[in-house]
């Protein structure tokens, strides 16, 4: 069960924006102004230009941890998830963002539409490039090419990710619009390297000196460790310049537009 933790009589949050790791979340918080601490831990609240009040929860990966942590967190009039997220789409560079139209769970085919026009306007206004298209939530990492490519069309998707279910299933027990927007971290011919223990799954914080050591006796994954540093650093550029430039009010306006979205059953088809 959800738990309101606004005091009482207070107005709901804008916005509830989550990411699964630190340095999405920190990329989030750019466009937020005289940010403090949220009401549970690594949670933070601030407004953004437009005086929008918006609370950024860093949730953890994939889709139990996220569950676990949208249950503790505020009730909002949106809810959005912003972060980084696998390219299935062989045009797709890092950096690039893809607004979300659908969420697919790749596990049944199962699809929730989302909110988009208002994003897509302020991408034009600001000359940023947003791709709009289906988000393909995964239940693992899609580690190499071929899963990828298999991953893009069963979902007819142009990214994948691990969270977007859970912020769905939390969406529609709250009767709140969904926004998601992903830059894309690895490209679709790329391979993930898998380090045991770099990420805290449950928090989201990555661990530096964990990755190091995974990484110290794995020669053969050397290059492929620093070509995904600089995808992230990509990525994360690319979040933080749409978070600066008002991604977070463009977020608040296209889910008050649509009201909550609308469930597409049956298998994936197209976006």
């Amino acid at each position: 069960m959800t738990r309101d933790l606004r005091p009482r009589g207070a107005r709901p949050l804008d916005a509830l924006v989550v990411a699964a790791l630190d340095w999405e979340a920190a990329a989030v918080r750019a466009g937020l102004a005289a940010v403090v601490a949220g009401p549970t831990p690594r949670t933070w609240r601030g407004r953004t230009a437009g005086g929008r009040d918006v609370l950024v929860a860093q949730l953890g990966v994939g889709r139990l941890h996220a569950a676990v942590a949208l249950a503790g967190l505020p009730a909002a009039r949106v809810l959005a998830v912003v972060g980084c997220a696998g390219g299935l789409g062989p045009a797709l560079r890092a950096g690039d963002l893809v607004v979300a139209t659908e969420i697919v769970r790749l596990a049944n085919g199962e699809r929730h539409a989302c909110a988009t026009a208002a994003v897509e306007r302020w991408a034009a206004a600001t000359d940023l490039a947003v791709l709009a298209g289906a988000h393909a939530a995964a239940d693992a990492v899609l580690a190499d090419a071929a899963a990828k490519a298999a991953a893009g069309e069963r979902a007819a998707a142009l990214v994948a990710e691990m969270e977007g279910w859970a912020v769905v299933e939390a969406a529609r027990a709250r009767g709140v619009p969904v926004v998601g927007l992903r830059a894309v971290l690895d490209e679709a011919d790329e391979h993930v390297p898998l380090l045991a223990g770099a990420v805290d799954e449950t928090t989201g914080d990555l661990r530096v000196a964990a990755a190091a050591r995974a990484l110290a006796y794995r020669p053969w994954l050397w290059a492929s460790a620093v070509r995904m540093a600089r995808r992230q650093r990509a990525a994360e550029r690319a979040l933080r310049e749409a978070s600066a430039a008002g991604l977070l009010d463009a977020i608040v306006a296209a889910g008050l537009e649509a009201g909550p979205g609308v469930r597409t059953p049956g298998p994936a088809g197209g976006c």
